[in-house]
């Protein structure tokens, strides 16, 4: 009986730990609590929605994914923590692209970095095109796409 209560007791005073889809939209504003993910409209629903990828980081936590709407996203180096994943909201990579704003001749675009040999990413990077050449301003480019280090189980597709 004691060990039944135990368990009831902690199991009430857990607290969960919930990933969190965090959608990030450039035609809303930051902060949005009404985003409708299935329209991809800053009116309609119930999630909260961002206007920039580094304004969701922000917020990100421990397994989140950042959802991107449709459309182009300039930044510049990006560097993705461990356990985040980041995809489109469409499951379309032909609908959203993440490009530079700047230029940067020694680093790498987009970063998957850990301090720590073999530490476990546990994340995905999908259904995105990344173009680290901004053809729309002469000069903003990487030399360098990806840079994964120290980092296992890490899956980019599609």
């Amino acid at each position: 009986m004691r060990q039944t209560l135990i368990l009831v007791l902690s199991l009430i005073f857990a607290t969960p730990s919930w990933a969190a889809i965090l959608y990030v939209d450039a035609d809303c504003s930051n902060g949005i609590s009404t985003y409708n993910e299935t329209t991809q409209q800053c009116t309609g629903g119930t999630s909260t929605v961002y206007s920039s990828i580094t304004n969701a980081q922000a917020f990100q936590s421990t397994g989140d994914t950042i959802s991107l709407g449709d459309d182009t996203y300039e930044v510049g180096q990006l560097a993705i923590a461990a356990t985040i994943n980041l995809t489109s909201t469409a499951s379309d990579k032909t609908k959203v692209t993440i490009t530079p704003n700047t230029a940067n001749t020694s680093g790498a675009f987009i970063r998957i970095v850990s301090e720590t040999p073999g530490t476990s990413g546990d994340q995905t990077i999908s259904h995105v095109t990344i173009d680290g050449r901004n053809d729309g301003d002469a000069g903003d480019y990487f030399t360098h796409g990806i840079l994964v280090k120290n980092r296992d189980d890490v899956t980019i597709h599609d």
